[in-house]
């Protein structure tokens, strides 16, 4: 495994400057990811990495070594994409082995490890399955298993789960990130899935418009964002200007401009008064069931406030129309402007 550090690498195709002065240090055996919406850069700072597209500016280093103008099969990277890219007259042993082969490695030592890898992806009984055989969880690991076994420095995964249904999502990303931690490997993963990066990384670098935005671990980036883009793009944060806050308080004065967390509004149809609390009357206007989470629209003042709760019972405690009061901290009140 290696290190990852990036200086000022900037990328432009003609006048869209695509990345703009990028720094960025990954430790050994560490999970990254590089979140952001489509368009944003990330998957081009992936393939920066890669060496797939050259930079116009600034560095790349793994460990000490500057790998800026290596080529891609110089790099010692496992690279794994959305699209698998298996070879589809080969079965899964096949594909898996296919580094090793071109290496011409001793046949005992490419079915030990072939037997290894394919353990660890969990295959096992598919060895000679074909790529139109198998669902796409088992494609995307026979992708990675590839990957893993010519023990590269550093394991890439541009967006590899985006083309699977929900569920095997789940399950997969728990895997990948089971098997990154058993074999240690440095590890950059890119999506737009805010829960994915949440769930699955040591650290996440938020990219917006070819910049990092905010860096930080899942609790700093989801409780502390820095800005209106992270707030707005990481969970579903209320969005709050200082008018708003000074409208409905009488004890401080706020200026900028505020996220709220959902969940942490307390909603009752009684008032109460708690100190270091803000408390405002709204009306409910939209009920919406996210599984586990109940979701309430209150509009206060022609704002429109989103509060969520566990639910816990079979059916809303409020009614859409009626009047509701909402209590929060001060404290909850994140600064990002």
């Amino acid at each position: 495994m290696s290190s990852v550090k990036i200086e000022n690498l900037s990328k432009s195709y003609g006048d869209n400057k695509v990345l703009d002065q990028i720094s960025l240090t990954i430790d050994n055996g560490k999970f990254v990811t590089l979140l952001g919406p489509s368009g944003c850069g990330k998957s081009t700072l992936l393939r920066c990495i890669a060496g797939l597209t050259d930079v116009d500016e600034g560095d790349v280093f793994f460990d000490d070594e500057a790998v800026t103008n290596l080529r891609p099969e110089r790099r010692n990277i496992g690279m794994v994409f959305q699209s698998y890219a298996l070879f589809p007259n080969l079965n899964v042993e096949e594909n898996i082995s296919f580094g090793l082969n071109v290496r011409k490695l001793d046949k005992k030592i490419i079915e030990k490890e072939l037997k290894n890898y394919i353990s660890l992806v969990e295959l096992t009984g598919k060895e000679k399955a074909y790529p139109h055989e198998l669902s796409g969880g088992q494609k995307q690991r026979v992708a990675l298993a590839r990957a893993l076994i010519l023990k590269p420095r550093i394991l890439l995964l541009d967006e590899p789960l985006s083309a699977l249904d929900a569920k095997i999502r789940k399950n997969l990303r728990l895997q990948i990130r089971k098997i990154q931690k058993e074999l240690d490997i440095t590890t950059i993963f890119v999506t737009h899935d805010q829960e994915e990066a949440l769930i699955i990384s040591d650290e996440i670098y938020v990219i917006h418009e070819g910049k990092i935005a905010q860096k930080g671990n899942a609790e700093i980036i989801y409780t502390k964002p820095v800005n209106s883009f992270v707030a707005g793009f990481i969970g579903n944060y209320n969005i709050i200007e200082d008018t708003f806050i000074n409208w409905i308080n009488n004890k401080h004065q706020f200026e900028g401009q505020f996220a709220l967390r959902p969940e942490v509004i307390k909603i009752d149809n009684k008032h109460e008064e708690k100190p270091e609390h803000l408390t405002v009357k709204g009306s409910l206007r939209d009920i919406i069931l996210l599984g586990s989470i109940i979701r309430y629209v209150v509009k206060v003042n022609e704002k429109e406030i989103m509060v969520d709760v566990l639910n816990e019972n079979e059916k809303s405690m409020y009614s859409i129309g009626e009047e509701v009061y909402l209590r929060f901290a001060y404290k909850k009140l994140q600064r990002i402007a």
